[in-house]
């Protein structure tokens, strides 16, 4: 059973990680574990001597996310880690949606050059559901279910 990659591997021959290069996997493992055992869990394996790159670049690869429209299925993938820590009471969620309207038709997003696809037209007014909300809201409730 192989735990650790090869940057890992690396780092544990180096007297210090500084300046090191981790690998977009062993970055995504590092906030899987912070994600489930917290902060102060994660810096404590850190002392411990585990090969995980520091919170400050764990930081810096999370600013460089791009989002776009659609299910975010890497982050309902680390809500799912991170609800499986958690007691039932804890899992209670809200999804607040403001008032949004989103009309059929093509876009470009010139930021990441890409065209973005037909959406059909529903229009949210404040303090109503719709059912995009709802298929998010059991999306959010299966994740953090048994």
């Amino acid at each position: 059973m192989k735990f650790l990659n090869e940057d890992q591997i690396q780092a544990l021959s180096r007297d210090s990680n500084k300046g090191s290069t981790w690998s977009p996997q062993t970055v995504k493992q590092a906030l899987q574990i912070k994600f489930s055992c917290g902060t102060s869990g994660y810096e404590t394996l850190r002392k411990l001597g585990y090969p995980l790159p520091a919170n400050r670049i764990l930081a810096r690869r999370l600013q460089g996310l791009k989002f776009l429209p659609g299910i975010l299925t890497d982050v309902v993938d680390l809500l799912k880690t991170k609800a499986e820590g958690m007691q039932d009471i804890e899992k209670d969620c809200v999804l607040l949606l403001n008032e949004m309207e989103i009309c059929q038709g093509y876009e470009l997003d010139r930021a990441e050059d890409v065209a973005l696809g037909e959406q059909h037209c529903l229009k949210i007014q404040k303090n109503r559901l719709a059912m995009p909300s709802c298929s998010w809201w059991g999306a959010l409730t299966s994740v953090g279910s048994k």
